[in-house]
């Protein structure tokens, strides 16, 4: 019987430790995945109150569009139903081009035009809501609620993320002024982040895109943690 004791202590102990693990990052994004939702809505709230001329109607598709501080990029979501996707980034394809790219090659969600590239998940409102008169926060809380699966969170960042697809992402700080995991201050307000695999493979050398940096990322994949490189812009925003 000492025997079999002595056998599960230290099982029971690792055990507990996981479990402490767990509620850690739970608590450090605010509990359970519906509170996630409202904090990272709150987030996104103070990201447009922080950038009020940036937030428009995108005259051609009638979606939301968020601009970067430089007018480099956008972050596009669907007002309703007459929108031809549910969210999109866009952005100068310029970089891209002076770096080999060859817009031909890139997979069928991508397009180039007026000089702008755009990748957009087609994943529209299914209610049959029209929400043209939605305010932009509105707007996106009903994605969320829609499509849960896109909303994800980048602990070691304290950041907030949507999935746009293909690995690329629109991410927001969950404080603008401070990161509230590593109690140190938000450096990174949001960040554009793009896949460069499909780029690379129409030609881009990564090393000569001018304006983004390339590097590895931390992301969780099947529940373990690896790096993967990425093309980031990131804005730190006037406090």
């Amino acid at each position: 019987m000492k025997t079999q004791r002595k056998f599960w202590i230290p099982i029971a102990i690792a055990v507990a430790a996981a479990l402490a693990l767990v509620l850690l990052i739970v608590e450090s994004v605010g509990g359970g995945l519906d509170v996630v939702a409202t904090k990272s809505a709150a987030a996104f709230d103070r990201l447009l109150t922080a950038l009020p001329q940036k937030t428009q109607t995108d005259a051609t598709t009638g979606a939301w569009a968020l601009s970067a501080p430089d007018g480099s990029a956008r972050f596009l979501w669907a007002k309703g139903v007459d929108a031809p996707f549910a969210i999109a980034l866009e952005w100068d394809a310029q970089p891209f081009v002076d770096a080999g790219l060859d817009a031909t090659k890139l997979p069928e969600n991508y397009t180039l035009q007026s000089g702008r590239l755009t990748i957009a998940l087609n994943a529209g409102n299914r209610t049959g809501e029209n929400l043209a008169e939605a305010t932009p926060l509105e707007s996106f809380q009903r994605i969320v609620n829609q499509q849960p699966a896109l909303l994800g969170y980048h602990m070691a960042l304290d950041h907030y993320n949507l999935a746009v697809g293909d690995d690329n992402l629109f991410e927001w700080a969950a404080d603008l002024r401070e990161n509230t995991v590593m109690k140190t201050p938000q450096d990174k307000d949001m960040v554009f982040v793009l896949n460069p695999e499909p780029l690379i493979a129409a030609g881009v050398d990564p090393a000569n895109v001018k304006g983004w940096v390339y590097a590895p990322v931390e992301v969780m994949r099947n529940n373990t943690t690896v790096m993967i490189d990425k093309f980031l812009k990131p804005f730190q925003l006037e406090p």
